[in-house]
């Protein structure tokens, strides 16, 4: 049996797979160059956050509360490129909170 045809167009397919994967990262790559705000946006960034929140069961961190979840970094330094255990899952209110004392109030935290 002749498999040049079809080994071809599976190589075809491949190689277009990989050119588009490429031209998508790299849009990611210029998106997240604009910066944070717009980072956020992405689809990139979007499965890491959601990503975050199931690692975490859907629940707030420090509360434990299911509503309002937001994805927080605990550091920058991978910014654009963060493991998840860089990530962590936090209600709206904790990350107000966090966010304006940069750090959390012992009575808050569970």
């Amino acid at each position: 049996m002749d498999y040049g045809l079809p080994l071809l167009l599976f190589l075809s397919l491949a190689l277009y797979g990989v050119v588009v994967w490429l031209q998508y990262e790299r849009l990611e790559r210029k998106l997240a160059q604009k910066g944070y705000r717009a980072y956020l946006s992405t689809r990139r960034w979007k499965r890491k956050a959601e990503e975050c929140k199931r690692r975490a069961g859907y629940r707030c961190a420090v509360c434990d509360s299911p509503q309002q979840l937001e994805c927080h970094h605990r550091s920058y330094k991978n910014l654009y490129n963060e493991p998840q255990s860089d990530l962590t899952c936090l209600c709206h209110s904790c990350h107000e909170l966090f966010s304006q004392n940069r750090r959390l109030h012992k009575a808050v935290v569970k």
